[in-house]
């Protein structure tokens, strides 16, 4: 699998021998997964609650192939790599792979292979999904790991809603016109 760390691409590696010499060491590992397409503050939120579940947090990107079924093809404002690097430089974040196919929802994928010790779906994922997790990973000998419901933010913020406000822009945006964007903040006028 692609794999990112500290923002730069890696190489191939295998998450489940990264998952197994973290566990050998007492580490708990937590995996999560998503497009993070665009990154946002909600984003960011997300990530930090995976994080406080265990000692490393593996994230397994959506590839494009996956956001292209899901999203809207113009609502994707990165490259993959872009997003992989910069949910890889997240200190919050320890590795990022990227899932290689659509045939297994990318959530599940993973855990499938590495077996990480808590697997994360957002608390607002299709009970389809959530019944598919239980049972493909309830089928695996000697393996169960905890299953999270994590809420995706308190920020609120999706990626469709940049990407509109984004869109809503007819001149040239400013550099404060994108950190209104990004990063939502009362103007001084409020």
């Amino acid at each position: 699998m692609d794999f990112y760390f500290g923002g730069k691409y890696i190489g191939d590696a295998d998450p489940a021998e990264l998952v197994s010499y973290h566990q050998k060491k007492g580490r708990r590992v937590v995996e999560a997964s998503g497009s993070f397409n665009p990154p946002h503050l909600g984003h960011l939120e997300f990530l930090n609650r995976v994080n406080n579940l265990a000692d490393i947090t593996m994230i397994n990107l959506n590839n494009d192939e996956w956001l292209k079924r899901r999203k809207k093809k113009d609502r994707v404002l990165y490259t993959l790599e872009e997003t992989a690097k910069f949910i890889s430089w997240q200190v919050m974040v320890d590795y990022v792979f990227v899932h290689p196919g659509y045939e297994i929802p990318p959530a599940i994928s993973l855990a499938l292979h590495s077996r990480p010790d808590i697997m994360v779906l957002r608390a607002d994922a299709e009970p389809e999904l959530l019944e598919r997790a239980k049972e493909l990973l309830n089928s695996i000998p000697e393996y169960s790991p905890n299953i999270r419901l994590v809420p995706r933010s308190d920020v609120e913020m999706s990626s469709s809603e940049i990407m509109e406000r984004v869109e809503g822009k007819k001149h040239k945006l400013s550099y404060r016109d994108l950190l209104e964007v990004f990063i939502p903040f009362k103007s001084d006028r409020d």
